[in-house]
């Protein structure tokens, strides 16, 4: 088949390209983030193409990724780092086995480390009172988003004022922002969506515009 004489590194650079135009896209046929683009090529970069980039794709065998897997992991890699460096190479094979290209799929079946243990723990609302009290005013409101509402920290840098409607106690979560700076949609469809103000967010709200002078922005 015309695929199988491709090789990964060729594959690779294909998928960054075609993901960042727009000409790759998810599953559910949406765009991948500009966050994802850079963290597929970062991952095909470091982990992936400097052991198998020269290889063609149909000669790749299971064995050979899970080499890497292995090295990683003795490395000291983190177990989510492992497994988030084998997502492109996933993508790379589930396309070239849906275009008919390979029959073959060497990232199937895998020993991978298991991932990080329980999340950590959630404090409760005296504990979250006496962290937040012992921040600067300006800061407040920010953890007590995150606190009290469950903002994820994308959602909390792309916040602004008109989100926040405090004469219906709601919050309307409408956009994400990256470490980059870069604007978009939430994770999800679900992840936008309005939040209950409860009480004690209430009142840092309000602090935070007494003592910021602002509301807008």
């Amino acid at each position: 088949l015309a695929g199988t004489a491709q090789t990964l590194l060729n594959a690779a650079e294909a998928l960054v390209d075609g993901i960042a135009s727009g000409a790759i896209r998810t599953k559910a046929g949406e765009r991948y983030k500009p966050s994802v683009v850079r963290e597929y090529e970062r991952s095909l970069r470091l982990h992936i193409l400097p052991t198998l980039g020269g290889a063609k794709l149909s000669k790749l065998q299971r064995r050979d990724v899970q080499r890497v897997v292995d090295e990683l992991l003795a490395s000291g890699a983190d177990p989510s780092t492992i497994r988030n460096a084998l997502k492109p190479l996933q993508v790379i094979y589930r396309r070239a086995i849906e275009d008919g290209d390979l029959a073959i799929n060497p990232c199937e079946r895998l020993r991978l480390p298991a991932a990080g243990g329980r999340r950590e723990r959630i404090a409760a609302p005296p504990e979250a009172a006496a962290l937040i009290a012992a921040l600067r005013s300006e800061d407040r409101a920010l953890w007590g988003c995150a606190f009290y509402a469950g903002l994820r920290r994308g959602e909390l840098r792309a916040l602004d004022w008109n989100d926040v409607d405090l004469a219906s106690g709601l919050i309307r979560v409408e956009r994400s922002m990256s470490s980059h700076g870069e604007t978009g949609e939430p994770k999800s469809r679900a992840g936008r969506r309005g939040v209950p103000i409860v009480a004690a967010l209430r009142d840092l709200l309000v602090e935070h515009k007494l003592v910021t002078r602002r509301d807008i922005g």
